[in-house]
């Protein structure tokens, strides 16, 4: 995000008519130099701004994530950052765009049942039987359902 908005590439129009804490946000983002973040990542300096260019240049772009960003004592901020991106450039609320959990499809359950991860304040899933505690949410950071595909006629 420091690269889009340093690099003027986030979208203005969306951001204002849309969201609001941007100040905020980009007064966080300012501390995360690109040095700074490939020390952190072990992901090079111009690999960052080339994903970054790519990302908020595309006409259209969906963020899949899956359980490697949710499984961490952070991970109501991994998504919370990625849909902090999908907004600042304007990824949202149209077809092609947005940010949303991938499906894992595992033989550990029934045939016709996936599992999925999901981060949701307000519900304090698997509280009791997590030991991984969010703080700001205020529940267990690991959480996951089963989830019934039917076809549909």
């Amino acid at each position: 995000m420091h690269i889009i908005i340093k690099e003027n590439l986030h979208d203005k129009k969306f951001i204002e008519e849309r969201t609001e804490g941007f100040a905020e946000l980009e007064a966080v983002v300012k501390n995360y130099l690109p040095e700074k973040v490939s020390e952190l990542t072990v992901v090079p300096v111009q690999i960052l701004y080339d994903v970054a260019r790519l990302y908020a240049e595309a006409p259209n772009a969906v963020i899949v994530y899956t359980l490697g960003i949710t499984e961490h004592i952070c991970g109501t901020y991994n998504v919370m950052s990625t849909a902090n991106m999908a907004m600042i450039t304007g990824h949202l609320g149209r077809m092609g765009n947005g940010v949303t959990t991938g499906i894992q499809v595992t033989d550990k359950v029934q045939p016709v049942m996936i599992w999925m991860s999901i981060h949701h304040a307000s519900t304090p899933t698997n509280e009791l039987t997590v030991h991984a505690f969010d703080p700001i949410s205020q529940t267990g950071e690991y959480k996951i359902f089963a989830v019934q595909l039917e076809k549909l006629a």
